[in-house]
């Protein structure tokens, strides 16, 4: 039996040190994890669920907010992970989502 393969989204900044630790556990799970950083390795079709990870905070304008005081975002990051979830949803492909990264679910 093949393990399933599981997505999982993380920063370009802490990912390094995240990813190891996720795949770790979907492992444990009976699953294997690919790193999803940029949208280019991103490839929804390929992967049996995904797990949309921690880290910056969400850019406002993905729900229509301002951002009124300073904030460490990854605007990049937050509209790759809006595409993924949009995909998932479409395609119907198990999504689990982490602290901040629920809120994108709302979104899309």
């Amino acid at each position: 039996m093949t393990r399933p393969l599981i997505g999982i989204t993380v920063s370009r900044r802490s990912g390094w040190r995240i990813f190891p630790l996720m795949a770790l556990n979907v492992w444990l799970a009976g699953g294997r994890a690919v790193r999803w950083t940029t949208a280019a390795d991103v490839d929804v079709d390929a992967v049996d669920g995904i797990i949309i990870g921690g880290g910056d905070d969400i850019a406002p304008e993905l729900y229509g907010a301002e951002l009124l005081m300073a904030s460490r975002l990854d605007r990049v990051r937050d509209t790759m992970e809006k595409w993924i979830v949009e995909e998932a949803v479409s395609q119907h492909v198990p999504t689990h989502a982490n602290c901040h990264e629920a809120q994108k679910n709302d979104v899309a």
